[in-house]
C-alpha cells in the first residue's frame, strides 16, 4: 500500500482515465481517496480487497504516462 501511495498520490492526471473496458475514472482525486480509504479499513488480506484491485488497475493504466 505504501508503494502504491508513493506512486499514485501527488501527481497530476488527465480526466477520464479508462482502467478497464467497463471502468472510467472521471475524478481521479476522489477515486484515489475512496480506494485508499477502503483499503485502509479492509480487515482481510489486502489482495482480496476490491478497492485494491481497482488501485492496481489504475496504476497499470497510468504507470507509463
Amino acid at each position: 500500500m505504501d508503494e502504491l501511495r508513493k506512486e499514485l498520490l501527488n501527481r497530476k492526471y488527465e480526466d477520464n482515465i479508462r482502467i478497464a473496458p467497463h471502468m472510467v475514472v472521471c475524478n481521479v482525486e476522489r477515486f484515489l481517496a475512496k480506494q485508499f480509504r477502503d483499503c485502509d479499513s479492509w480487515k482481510k488480506e489486502i489482495e482480496k480487497c476490491p478497492s485494491y484491485d481497482r488501485l492496481i488497475l489504475f496504476y497499470e493504466s497510468v504507470k507509463n504516462s
